[in-house]
């Protein structure tokens, strides 16, 4: 039994060396990891936001009453940090029925969304 005792070795310090590289890549790896799935959640967050508030303006903005002078119409209210800027346009080879509705969707001064529709006077 000595001698099977005496011919196992325990593990190398280049076997330790290598193993701890192995796991210290992957420990860094999956740090990075959630690193960029946080960032990425947050992104979304945003722009899921910036599409419904410029989804709830139009449809507010298809429900006031026509104005064929106007230049812009009211916003609606924001949460903490984005703005909404609607701008109103004439179609110049059309019928002065048809507006075009442009709605940019900001963040702290970055733009993240311009949408625009057409408004008829029904």
């Amino acid at each position: 039994m000595r001698k099977f005792l005496q011919r196992e070795s325990g593990m190398g310090l280049v076997d330790a060396l290598v193993a701890l590289a192995i796991l210290g890549t992957a420990a860094v790896a999956f740090v990075a990891a959630i690193g960029t799935s946080s960032i990425t959640a947050g992104d979304v967050k945003t722009d899921t936001t910036a599409q419904s508030l410029a989804r709830s303006q139009l449809e507010y903005v298809k429900a006031l009453p026509f104005d064929e002078k106007a230049h812009s119409y009211p916003s609606i209210a924001t949460p903490d940090g984005y703005s909404i800027l609607v701008y109103v346009s004439n179609i110049p080879t059309a019928d002065k029925e048809i507006q075009v509705i442009t709605v940019t969707v900001s963040q702290s001064d970055e733009m993240l969304l311009i949408v625009e529709e057409y408004k008829l006077n029904r």
